[in-house]
């Protein structure tokens, strides 16, 4: 008796084991496709024109199910906004890190570290690009997150740019700050571009056009 009673039990744990296993999965299964959908809503629609049912439809939830897991547009889209962050910023903080090399160098690996993100992940970089230029948001931790992306990206152009010219490798007349700025400009605009254009450029060379200008310029 003793021992059914115990295998009883244990059936109940594994079971119920099982059961939040489930659900975890489910909830991580319905958020990704919630991003998912509101992502490409947001870039091909803009913010503001996107609405929840239109989410769930592309979610293939109904706006209910989106509720149960998002109660604010603003909400849904702070979260994809952080994921950005998360994967492209501190990547690229970690990427820089682990450079050596002269100043040129480790800004060219920057350059290509970019361009195959955005290769990888256009819609995520359209995103803060038109969020960057766009005031059809005012919700403050959207916008304060973008701006510590672009912050972050600049200032370790600018560290590179004020390291390179200590040692003789760049144009002491190159201000950092300005020289920071117009790098993140020329990828955003590039993006821009390809995305727009993509089936009408040649994208190694497109970059290759970035990559060879700007280091034509940072020449001491």
């Amino acid at each position: 008796m003793a021992e059914t009673t115990s295998r009883t039990t244990k059936t109940s744990q594994s079971t119920k084991q099982t059961s939040r296993r489930t659900n975890q999965e489910l909830r991580e299964v319905s958020i990704t496709r919630i991003h998912d959908a509101a992502l490409s809503l947001f870039v091909r629609n803009g913010f503001a024109a996107t609405t929840i049912e239109q989410i769930a439809s592309a979610a293939k939830l109904t706006k209910g199910g989106v509720y149960f897991y998002i109660n604010k547009k603003e909400l849904l889209l702070l979260e994809i906004v952080e994921t950005i962050k998360r994967r492209y910023v501190e990547d690229f903080v970690q990427m820089n890190n682990g450079l050596t090399g002269s100043a040129q160098d480790r800004l060219v690996a920057l350059m290509h570290w970019q361009v195959n993100f955005a290769r990888e992940n256009p819609r995520e970089i359209m995103l803060l690009v038109l969020l960057s230029i766009t005031k059809e948001v005012s919700f403050k931790p959207v916008l304060q997150t973008i701006s510590t992306i672009y912050r972050m990206i600049q200032d370790i152009v600018a560290e590179i740019i004020e390291e390179g010219q200590a040692r003789g490798e760049i144009a002491t007349w190159m201000k950092k700050q300005e020289f920071a700025a117009f790098f993140v400009a020329a990828h955003d605009g590039m993006m821009i571009e390809w995305y727009r254009r993509k089936k009408e450029i040649d994208g190694k060379e497109f970059v290759r056009v970035w990559r060879e200008l700007t280091l034509r310029g940072l020449k001491p």
